[in-house]
């Protein structure tokens, strides 16, 4: 390979390498939170259609009290 051409071709700086990991980096923890975010509010309405369709609990019987001594 002639010395031109290796001097023509340039690698990408550390600078330009870096930008571009955090700009991939970003996209995809972005996209991780959308999705999450979408799956909460699908779970969110799940349990709350399961919350209206179930009988309410009834309340526990209040207990006895110790006396302080």
């Amino acid at each position: 390979m002639p010395d031109d051409a290796r001097e023509t071709r340039s690698r990408p700086s550390a600078r330009d390498r870096a930008a571009a990991t955090d700009q991939s980096a970003r996209a995809i923890i972005s996209a991780e939170a959308e999705a999450r975010l979408k799956k909460t509010e699908k779970l969110k309405a799940l349990r709350l259609e399961q919350q209206a369709d179930a009988e309410p609990a009834p309340k526990p019987a209040a207990g006895r009290r110790k006396r302080p001594d």
